[in-house]
């Protein structure tokens, strides 16, 4: 290393001055990055459309839990945000009537985070 070889106060100090200019080079991306998060938290916070999948969650988690001391949920929790593409759509004679009374026949719905999708642009139409 080239800083080996020299002796004393200047090498501590050419340490130092090479700290310096990679903090500096470090600060700028530091800004960067937190610049970023802030603008994402900022839609986080703002966006209507995850407001409404969110509160169409709540409805259908309610819907399902109706009768049980789950049913009346005033939120979701994160636990069940990471399962919900685990759970499988019924699609029953009476699910796909109801379908079809949308005009929706054709859609065959695999997963409860697609009947969720759908809910929410159908609300989203209705109140147009």
């Amino acid at each position: 290393c080239a800083l080996a070889s020299i002796r004393g106060d200047m090498r501590a100090k050419m340490q130092s001055a090479l700290f310096l200019a990679g903090a500096a080079a470090a600060q700028e991306e530091a800004a960067v990055v937190l610049a970023s998060f802030s603008r994402a938290c900022t839609e986080v916070r703002t966006s209507t459309l995850l407001k409404d999948v969110l509160l169409e969650m709540l409805r259908v988690g309610n819907l399902i839990n109706a009768g049980t001391a789950r049913g009346n949920a005033l939120a979701i929790d994160l636990d069940s945000l990471s399962k919900i593409r685990t759970y499988r759509a019924d699609m029953s004679e009476a699910s796909t009537r109801a379908l079809g009374a949308m005009g929706l026949g054709s859609v065959r719905l695999r997963h409860l985070s697609d009947f969720i999708a759908l809910a929410v642009v159908h609300r989203r139409e209705w109140t147009a």
